[in-house]
């Protein structure tokens, strides 16, 4: 079970409601957010929420908007983040939940790597679908080849995905690993019948399919959205 699972479950026994902190990660700065952090485990928090600042965060209103542009000019980046978040966990067992915008996310490609892959911590993600599209491309692509075909190269903007594959970066997560030996297995049988396989990574920016998928399901969206609220706001 999760800590944060667990810190509801206590709260429920208890019938207390849970007191859930948010903190702009590096606003004003790293030791502060490590102060604040302290002070909001002593004060009583049930759970801290760290977030990643962004350049534009509109939604949020001005106090928001003002503590990520100076996180942001405090030169936070992802390295940085999970460097103090990795810091806060060594202090505290105090749930943590990582927040961020979708914005940041579709530029990464969706692959956030939770530590850099030469520290022994290894990588937490969430791309199983990310697996599973490589998984059914080398299983469609084993029916279709021609005996004849000795090399086969398989293109991705899923870079972490195609780094954990390779062995260059560790799977922590233990629900993707089954992902991953499933396609390291599946490209063994290609190398063992003398075809070599390469997984290269595509940005996201130079992948215009990807970005073309990614529109047209914006626009079917807006369409659905259209159709059940014709043109009142909303």
């Amino acid at each position: 079970m999760s800590r944060i699972k667990e810190k509801f479950s206590e709260l429920k026994t208890k019938k207390e409601k849970a007191l859930v902190s948010y903190i702009m990660t590096g606003y004003p700065s790293e030791n502060a957010t490590l102060s604040a952090v302290r002070g909001l485990v002593r004060g009583g928090a049930d759970i801290i929420e760290l977030g990643f600042p962004f350049s534009d965060p509109i939604a949020d209103g001005p106090t928001i908007q003002k503590a990520s542009t100076g996180s942001l000019n405090n030169g936070i980046k992802i390295e940085k983040f999970f460097k103090l978040v990795k810091k806060i966990r060594n202090e505290t067992n105090i749930p943590l939940i990582l927040m961020t915008y979708t914005n940041i996310l579709y530029k990464q490609g969706w692959n956030i790597p939770a530590y850099d892959h030469k520290d022994d911590s290894g990588i937490l993600s969430n791309n199983v679908a990310e697996y599973q599209a490589l998984f059914r491309g080398l299983d469609v692509l084993s029916l279709k080849r021609s005996d004849s075909m000795s090399e086969l190269k398989i293109y991705g903007d899923s870079k972490l995905v195609i780094e954990q594959v390779q062995g260059n970066w560790k799977v922590k997560a233990a629900h993707l690993k089954k992902y991953r030996d499933s396609c390291v297995a599946q490209i063994k049988l290609y190398e063992k019948e003398g075809c070599k396989v390469s997984l290269e990574w595509i940005p996201r920016e130079e992948n215009k399919l990807a970005d073309r998928l990614a529109q047209n399901a914006a626009d079917g969206m807006e369409r659905h959205s259209n159709q059940l609220y014709g043109d009142k706001e909303i």
